[in-house]
C-alpha cells in the first residue's frame, strides 16, 4: 500500500496536490484517503478508491493488486 500511494504522489506533485492518509476522527468524514489541493489549500476530494485512482493515473499495471496488511 505504501508504494502504492508514494507513487501516486510522484504523480499529483506535478498538480500541486497529494494524496493524504487519514487518522482516526477524519476518517469518517473523509474516508481513509483524500486528496489535498496545495495551490488553493482544500482538500478536493474525500472517500479515494487506492486501486481506481492508481489504474486512473497508470501507476499500477493490469497484473498488479492491492490487499491489505
Amino acid at each position: 500500500m505504501g508504494g502504492v500511494v508514494q507513487r501516486i504522489n510522484r504523480v499529483l506533485r506535478a498538480k500541486q496536490k497529494a494524496l493524504r492518509v487519514a487518522r482516526n476522527r477524519w476518517r469518517s468524514d473523509l474516508g481513509d484517503y483524500y486528496i489535498v489541493d496545495f495551490s488553493q489549500n482544500t482538500i478536493v476530494e474525500t472517500h479515494v478508491d487506492l486501486e481506481v485512482l492508481a489504474r486512473e493515473l497508470g501507476v499500477l499495471h493490469a497484473w498488479e493488486r492491492l490487499t491489505e496488511n
